[in-house]
């Protein structure tokens, strides 16, 4: 059984170190511990975030040298409460640097005491990153790219410390590739950040862990390549491969469960992007159950589904917020939907009075028939992830948008840069009780912020 427990920064000696998971993981482990001497470095005064225009509250660094210089995205936002109740936000995401052709995403972090202003963290590895690409082992799944899907505080039987300790899931990729035909990239592109190719990567579900949050060492999997959640070599497909990425993580009294974006690609022309379920008793060895949210193209002109989020409600009450693919005026276009769930294992999407999947959509200032738009995100917006605010009756919506959708190209958006990753995170909210409501889908606002110069 897995419970939450409150951070406190626990000794690496509360480490159960006679289980024969940590055991095996020794090096690692000692990593771990040995990040706590180093410090938590330096906030960047630099790269100081500064509200930018509606709904932005993060945009690529002017800092052209960091990891995070052309695009940041992938948001995961906690927030923690420390001495004398003050709390203080911690937003973790990808970000993708210049040259942008030949850089990998890595993970970063920012801080904030409000979840609005934030200010960027100087991280130990490459660029200034918090956790870079697996340099050390040439076989490991995430030698390529790697991309935060969710941050845990978890304790349990067998990982015992004095507070919790901070589990990253992500996902990473190798050198890998599908060959894939360019007219379904569209719909494999996990988002705006991931660049335009003819290609695709493997990927697949890491885990690493940290006693602060700033620090970080991967922890292998049980998987040949080091990775927590693979295709079993019994279970392998006819097809090219699968996908698995974005991991959601919900505890619950009994166990660990897992949302995450599954992809089936079976042969060059198709390709299935669903929402699937696993679930764990420790946060490492993960069980795959299969789909959970049905998709119905003929019904809802649905292509597929991208990054999940999952918030708890109530013991009974689960909303999940999901990338939704099409369904939307222009091919490919990204916006943001809601589903329900008693138990977190069956899914159920919402829609409105007039069928409308989304609940958050592109920005509808100044869009050109090319779904092109001025407003930094009117290309799309996808990739969410749900927070209660401060006051406990609010929902934080931070999510990642771009001005011009997955796939285009120069011709269709008239300049030359438009295969650019450029993509920011930005924020809407809504009231808790809009979700508690049985039917419906609520409608998400836009934070508004001065824009700087």
């Amino acid at each position: 059984m897995v419970v939450m427990a409150g951070f406190v920064g626990g000794a690496c000696d509360a480490w159960d170190a006679g289980s024969t998971r940590l055991e095996r993981h020794g090096r690692r482990y000692g990593a771990v511990c040995g990040s706590r001497a180093r410090g938590r470095g330096t906030p960047s005064r630099t790269n100081k975030g500064a509200p930018v225009a509606s709904g932005r509250v993060l945009e690529p660094s002017r800092q052209k040298s960091r990891f995070d210089a052309v695009a940041v995205g992938a948001p995961v936002v906690k927030r923690f409460e420390g001495e004398n109740q003050t709390r203080t936000w911690y937003l973790w995401y990808s970000g993708l640097g210049e040259p942008h052709e030949k850089e990998p995403f890595r993970i970063g972090l920012a801080v904030s005491n409000n979840g609005v202003l934030w200010e960027r963290h100087e991280g130990s590895y490459g660029k200034e990153s918090v956790l870079d690409v697996n340099v050390d082992e040439w076989w490991a799944f995430d030698t390529e790219h790697v991309v935060v899907g969710d941050i845990q505080l978890l304790s349990s039987l067998k990982v015992r410390a004095e507070g919790s300790v901070f589990f990253m899931f992500y996902h990473g990729t190798d050198h890998v590739e599908l060959d894939v035909d360019a007219s379904i990239m569209g719909l494999l592109s996990a988002s705006r950040v991931t660049r335009a190719t003819s290609s695709l990567k493997s990927s697949r579900i890491g885990v690493a862990l940290s006693l602060d949050g700033f620090h970080w060492s991967r922890i292998e999997g049980d998987f040949a390549n080091g990775a927590v959640l693979d295709v079993r070599p019994s279970q392998r497909p006819d097809g090219l491969g699968v996908l698995y990425r974005y991991p959601s993580v919900i505890q619950t009294d009994e166990e660990l469960l897992m949302v995450f974006n599954k992809v089936v690609v079976d042969d060059r022309y198709t390709a299935r992007s669903e929402i699937h379920l696993a679930t764990s008793q420790d946060g490492l060895k993960w069980s795959e159950l299969g789909s959970i949210l049905p998709l119905d193209l003929q019904e809802s002109g649905i292509l597929g589904y991208g990054r999940p989020s999952v918030l708890r409600l109530a013991d009974n009450e689960y909303v999940m917020f999901v990338e939704l693919i099409g369904g939307a005026g222009c091919a490919y276009e990204r916006s943001i939907g809601m589903a329900r769930s008693a138990n977190g294992r069956h899914w159920i999407l919402a829609t409105d009075e007039d069928g409308s999947y989304a609940c958050v959509s592109r920005s509808s200032e100044d869009n050109a028939a090319d779904c092109s738009s001025i407003a930094w995100d009117g290309g799309g917006v996808g990739s969410p992830f749900a927070i209660l605010a401060d006051d406990i009756d609010t929902v934080n919506l931070y999510y990642e948008g771009y001005a011009a959708p997955p796939g285009s190209s120069p011709q269709q958006n008239g300049n030359d840069e438009s295969l650019t990753p450029a993509a920011h995170i930005g924020l809407a909210t809504c009231a808790l009780s809009k979700l508690h409501e049985p039917e419906g889908l609520p409608k998400f606002q836009r934070v508004q912020l001065p824009t700087i110069p």
